[in-house]
């Protein structure tokens, strides 16, 4: 009798103390979340993180900088199974002016590795221009992205699958360029991505690959032409990348390597 009265009072003590445990988990603030990150990841990726609130679960941060690009209202959901396993997986999304976006990221302790999927969103395409630092252009048009899949490991991997498609792009900057929608659609290969891009029928043509491996490098095969609604600026520019052939196309073939990858 004694015996059983124990076992039962071992399994109460122990129910006791797991809804414990897990009320006291469900308060954590948020801030515990960043206190996980490996200090030295959140210095070499160049990440600023501000306006912490919320819980571990459920938080919300009001800004996140990235080497020039910036999110604001950006809120997540911590899944708890996962960390069992030593992944951390959170559900994300934000909403500011002009953009959204919302996905799922899954990444180790150490961060070596994350994986993203179900990722859309869409931002203008001026949200690009930290790339371009130093050039007199400014991008137009809007960016819509439907990534399934993307596994980045610095220096090994970048595998992407999914589609990005730009609407109404154009250079802003004096003169003013029209391209037409474009189209890039990703397909991972080994442990790096073969982008294929498009035209949708604007005053631009443009047909061709980028073959992306995963130790950063990469090479270019792309064909350039204009139809006859484009502007001569647009003409212009084609004649400057490279020498048109018979039918007025220009190809425009190079190798080179993703800086800062290794």
């Amino acid at each position: 009798m004694r015996l059983k009265l124990n076992k039962t009072l071992i399994l109460l003590l122990f129910l006791f103390a797991s809804s414990y445990s897990f009320f006291m988990l469900q308060q954590l603030p948020a801030k515990t979340l960043v206190q996980w990150l490996p200090k030295n990841m959140l210095q070499r990726s160049n990440i600023r993180l501000t306006g912490i609130t919320g819980t571990l679960w459920n938080g919300q941060l009001a800004k996140l900088r990235l080497n020039g690009f910036g999110l604001s209202n950006l809120t997540w959901q911590l899944h708890a199974w996962p960390l069992v396993l030593g992944d951390v997986s959170l559900g994300v999304k934000f909403r500011q002016t002009g953009a959204f976006g919302k996905g799922e990221i899954t990444t180790d302790f150490g961060a070596e590795k994350i994986v993203m999927s179900s990722v859309q969103g869409g931002f203008p395409a001026t949200q690009l221009m930290p790339l371009f630092y130093g050039f007199p252009i400014a991008l137009d048009g809007q960016l819509t992205a439907d990534i399934k899949k993307a596994t980045i490991q610095k220096g090994q991997q970048l595998s992407l699958q999914g589609e990005l498609l730009w609407r109404e792009a154009a250079l802003s900057a004096p003169p003013q360029i029209l391209f037409g929608d474009l189209q890039i659609k990703m397909q991972a290969k080994d442990k790096g991505t073969v982008m294929s891009v498009q035209d949708q029928g604007g005053p631009l043509q443009l047909q061709g690959k980028i073959t992306l491996q995963g130790n950063g490098a990469y090479e270019t095969n792309v064909m350039v032409a204009t139809r006859s609604s484009a502007s001569k600026a647009l003409a212009q520019s084609i004649s400057i990348l490279g020498v048109r052939d018979a039918q007025g196309n220009v190809q425009i073939k190079y190798k080179g390597k993703l800086p800062n990858w290794q």
